[in-house]
């Protein structure tokens, strides 16, 4: 959820068809004196989004203002000292038991801190060993008061996978090196899965990171063969090298969607709703809808992918070599028509694809679902393009 109004962006939610939400909970903004909160406007938010059939993913940040240091008034300011970091950890699990861990049978998520790997929201030069010691404490606070609780860290910009960012001033490269050392065991044996803010130019690399991306789990104590692991936000913007109009921002969208749930894992695009006006700024154009709320194409082929096999069984999704490379999402029903969904695309180019080779009979739909346009049902040959087709073909009894 962005800074616009939020009855703005709760329409806009329902009217998408999305099942979660991402939002921020800052402690000076719900801390009194005394140690005791105000949950006033956070009950209005998140029993909001709960209404409206969304479950939250609850970032948790900013430092107490009950300190022998000023005020902060920015979520950029960390919790370092021993007291700011207990009030910190206090807040969070007071947080947790008071929405609970579970909603419409999906969990929960509250995630510490909002990229720490990084001085615009750390507040001065990210602190790897700060951070641990933090996301540690804050973690099993939020046990010890919320135990069934499902709390995430790291909360990284970027991926421990990224390539080696060294900034002079920090004396650290911010992704790799970062990573490694926030990574602690005893942290990692505490959480129950780590978020990542995972942008790319292109969203199919992260298919050819993910053995690497569980290699490093392991090696910081997840050994287990799905750890949970939140994409927090990802997106992508009009006018970024990577979306050079609105119609590709869609077919981007859509594509690192569907990689995120091919791979079973929560997966929040950011963002919901444009963060300005000004079509010159590349930060004011991620937006599945307008400021004003109107859909862009991106809100509407998510919408269209929703509508069509939201309730759908995921099983997997994978680069399909005797394909030409073109990447192949599956899925199927399990109600009375029991139908079985696939959706074709590739990172660039175009390539033919027989029908036959799908190995699942002759569709009953094929549409494109960034232009919304039907392709014919007879056709011997698909043209797969950077834009998903989804083809729906009938079981076999």
């Amino acid at each position: 959820m962005t800074n616009l109004p939020f009855d703005i962006q709760l329409a806009a939610a329902k009217d998408l068809g999305l099942r979660r939400a991402r939002i921020g909970i800052r402690i000076y903004e719900v801390e009194k004196a005394g140690g005791t909160y105000d949950w006033s406007v956070t009950d209005i938010r998140i029993r909001g989004l709960m209404t409206a059939g969304l479950t939250p993913i609850v970032t948790l940040f900013g430092r107490t203002r009950l300190t022998e240091r000023a005020p902060a008034e920015s979520d950029g300011r960390v919790p370092l000292s021993d007291r700011e970091i207990r009030a910190f950890a206090d807040f969070s699990a007071q947080v947790a038991r008071r929405y609970g861990a579970m909603h419409e049978g999906r969990k929960i998520v509250y995630e510490i801190w909002n990229e720490p790997n990084t001085k615009t929201f750390w507040g001065s030069p990210p602190d790897p060993e700060a951070y641990a010691r933090l996301a540690e404490t804050t973690c099993r606070a939020i046990h010890d008061q919320a135990p069934t609780a499902t709390v995430v860290g790291l909360a990284m910009e970027g991926t421990p996978l990224n390539k080696p960012y060294y900034v002079r001033s920090y004396g650290l490269d911010i992704y790799r090196e970062w990573s490694a050392r926030a990574a602690t065991q005893q942290l990692m044996k505490c959480l129950d899965g780590i978020s990542l803010h995972p942008y790319r130019r292109e969203p199919e690399t992260y298919l050819t990171e993910n053995a690497d991306l569980l290699r490093f789990l392991s090696e910081h104590g997840r050994k287990e063969t799905n750890p949970l692991i939140v994409n927090s936000e990802w997106g992508y913007s009009v006018g970024a090298k990577s979306a050079a109009d609105a119609t590709e921002q869609a077919a981007l969208d859509l594509r690192l969607l569907l990689i995120g749930a091919g791979f079973q894992r929560i997966t929040n695009l950011y963002q919901l709703i444009d963060g300005g006006t000004d079509p010159g700024d590349v930060r004011h154009q991620y937006g599945l809808f307008t400021s004003t709320g109107t859909s862009k194409p991106a809100g509407s082929a998510i919408t269209r992918l929703l509508k069509a096999i939201g309730d759908y069984e995921i099983d997997s999704v994978e680069s399909v070599p005797e394909l030409s490379g073109v990447i192949r999402f599956r899925a199927h029903q399990n109600g009375q028509q029991k139908r079985v969904a696939e959706v074709l695309w590739r990172s660039s180019g175009e390539t033919a694809v027989s029908v036959d080779q799908l190995g699942a009979g002759r569709p009953v739909l094929v549409k494109d679902l960034v232009s919304n346009r039907d392709l014919p049902l007879d056709a011997p040959t698909l043209t797969v393009g950077r834009s998903p087709l989804l083809l729906l073909f009938e079981a076999a009894p």
